[in-house]
C-alpha cells in the first residue's frame, strides 16, 4: 500500500480496481485521494491506489511494430486500411493469463503507439479493433484519441467492436 506521505502532486498512480492510470492531484478534506485521469478528477481511497511506473516502451514497440504494417482489404470496396487489433490474443498471446490491469496497460500503450505512428506517417485513416466486451478498452481508446489534435473524428464501426479514426 502507498504511504500518503510519499506522494507528490503529479505522481503517476494506477487505480487497482479499474487499472486506469492518472496523476495525483491531492487529498480531499475527508481523506479521499484525487486522481486526474484524462482531465477528469476521480476521487478514490488510498487502498485503491498503487504507484505506477511507465512500462518499457521497447516492449510495447515490439508488440505494435508487427501489427503496424498490416492492412485490411474491405470486401465491399477497394480501399485498404491500416488496422490494429488490440485483443491480447493478437497483440501478445503470452500475456493472455496476466492480470486484467496489466493487459489493459499493454493494450492502451499499443493503441497509443499505433496512433502516434499513424500521425507520423500522415495516414488519412486507421481502424482500431478493441472489441465490444464491457467497454473499458473502448472508452480508453476514445479518451486517448481525444488527446490528439491531429484526430479529426473517430467513429464506432463493426457494431461497436472497432473505431475508425480519420486524421486531418
Amino acid at each position: 500500500m502507498i504511504d500518503i506521505e510519499d506522494l507528490w502532486v503529479g505522481d503517476t498512480l494506477r487505480l487497482i480496481k479499474s487499472g486506469r492510470i492518472g496523476k495525483f492531484e491531492g487529498i480531499k478534506k475527508d481523506g479521499k485521494i484525487k486522481v486526474n485521469i484524462g482531465n477528469k478528477i476521480i476521487v478514490t481511497t488510498l487502498s485503491n491506489l498503487e504507484t505506477y511506473t511507465v512500462p518499457d516502451r521497447d516492449i510495447v514497440k515490439e508488440f505494435t511494430e508487427k501489427h503496424l504494417s498490416k492492412t485490411y482489404q474491405s470486401p465491399k470496396s477497394n480501399l485498404k486500411k491500416t488496422v490494429i487489433d488490440l485483443h491480447i490474443e493478437v497483440l501478445d498471446p503470452h500475456l493472455k493469463n496476466q492480470r486484467v490491469e496489466r493487459i489493459l496497460q499493454v493494450q492502451i500503450e499499443a493503441a497509443k503507439s499505433f496512433i502516434e505512428h499513424a500521425i507520423s506517417k500522415n495516414y488519412s485513416s486507421v481502424e482500431i479493433i478493441h472489441g465490444r466486451g464491457q467497454g473499458v478498452l473502448k472508452s480508453e481508446v476514445a479518451h486517448l484519441l481525444s488527446l490528439y489534435k491531429e484526430v479529426k473524428i473517430y467513429i464506432p464501426t463493426n457494431e461497436g467492436g472497432a473505431t475508425e479514426v480519420l486524421f486531418y
